[in-house]
């Protein structure tokens, strides 16, 4: 990837479905195991979410690549 080219902005989307399968139950009336099953989705989204952005910031630190580094 050249360094011009921004990485592509996933946790945005996991926090998007997080957030849908946490208001899925109430916007379709689902009760019982299938509002625990979203519920337990929706929080497990938002962990990967998390994590993926926690990649992503740290991605966006690095101002040359590795291999320009070694080159210096």
């Amino acid at each position: 990837m050249r360094r011009d080219e921004a990485p592509p902005q996933i946790a945005v989307w996991v926090f998007i479905g997080a957030t849908f399968a946490l208001s899925s139950s109430v916007l379709f009336g689902l009760e019982g195991l299938w509002r625990w099953n979203l519920t337990v989705l929706g929080f497990l989204l938002i962990i990967v979410g998390m994590v993926r952005l926690a990649v992503e910031i740290g991605g966006r630190g690095r101002t040359t690549a590795p291999e320009d580094r070694d080159q210096q």
